[in-house]
């Protein structure tokens, strides 16, 4: 819902850029435009055009033709105009040109009372990785593109991972529930929150075994534990009962994700987060851009980011 009125918006654009097409087509062919409005059906915000019929009747059918395409091909324009506008950078370099700056990641710039990492994570912090995704690279997609695409183009922990994480048969705590995992427990019936269900990776040789299939472990000691040997399948881990894994997410409601970020006084800290990540994609709100001076506006950048 804190959405909505960027979809709302979203819409008038749409209608507006549509109707406006048929009006310029229409004009082009010397078809008079009685009227030219906006309109809102209760919350659906939409708009029109009122061209002659007789004229467009005695318009021969190419002119007709273009006037009825005209608003879909503005429409797909448009659309064209705004993509090349955000992945090219053209929008980040509107704004800096108008006194903001690109920061090395993406700045919270507000999240949702309902978020679980509502009071964790503080406003004005700067996220530069999600799980092994860099945000804060100089080339290639703009941050915030990188932002979105990994809390809403993944489908699984592999896809934000380029490497899991050793572990040894001996901190295997496997109660027999926490890896119980369904569409009404999408974390697993295990009563102790603390430990997950984990899942070999082989994401360097597809050959290599697991000695399980699912394992379970505390989850902050496997990501959080400090000089932790990295891995891309269990031959790379030391010792002889020892594994490659990855927590398991077979639902979108249960994904894990490890967020780094700097605080405003330039600590850097990292977090976990346990659920759906394109609902974290909605509840923070993020920007690659804040302004240079106080007196800027700091949400403007993002509202015109979401809009986009």
């Amino acid at each position: 819902l804190s959405h909505i009125w960027y979809y709302l918006l979203s819409l008038a654009i749409c209608a507006i850029v549509h109707e406006l097409g048929h009006a310029l087509a229409a004009a082009w062919s010397y078809i008079p435009l009685r009227r030219f409005g906006v309109f809102i059906m209760g919350i659906y915000p939409g708009a029109f055009v009122d061209l002659s019929k007789d004229d467009m009747d005695k318009a021969p059918v190419l002119q007709q033709l273009r006037v009825v395409c005209a608003g879909v091909w503005h429409n797909a324009v448009t659309a064209m105009l705004i993509y090349l506008l955000v992945y090219s950078g053209g929008l980040s370099r509107s704004f800096e040109f108008a006194g903001w700056q690109k920061i090395d990641g993406v700045a919270i710039m507000d999240i949702e009372h309902t978020s679980p990492l509502f009071g964790r994570i503080p406003v004005l912090s700067t996220i530069y990785r999600i799980d092994d995704v860099d945000l804060s690279g100089k080339s290639g997609p703009s941050p915030i593109a990188r932002w979105t695409r990994a809390l809403t183009a993944t489908q699984a922990n592999q896809d934000t991972a380029e490497s899991g994480f050793c572990v040894t048969s001996e901190e295997n705590v496997d109660d027999g529930l926490c890896c119980e995992m369904s569409p009404q427990y999408p974390m697993g019936e295990s009563p102790d929150t603390d430990i997950f269900c984990f899942e070999p990776v082989l994401l360097l040789d597809p050959a290599d075994p697991p000695t399980r299939s699912t394992m379970c472990f505390d989850l902050r000691d496997v990501l959080e534990r400090t000089g932790q040997h990295r891995c891309r399948s269990s031959s790379e881990c030391p010792g002889r009962h020892a594994a490659c894994v990855l927590p398991r997410s077979p639902y979108q409601s249960s994904r894990v994700a490890r967020i780094y970020y700097t605080k405003p006084d330039m600590t850097n800290e990292m977090t976990i987060y346990v659920g759906s990540l394109s609902q974290l994609w909605l509840d923070v709100h993020a920007s690659s851009l804040v302004p240079r001076h106080s007196w800027l506006p700091q949400r403007i950048p993002s509202w015109t980011e979401s809009l986009l």
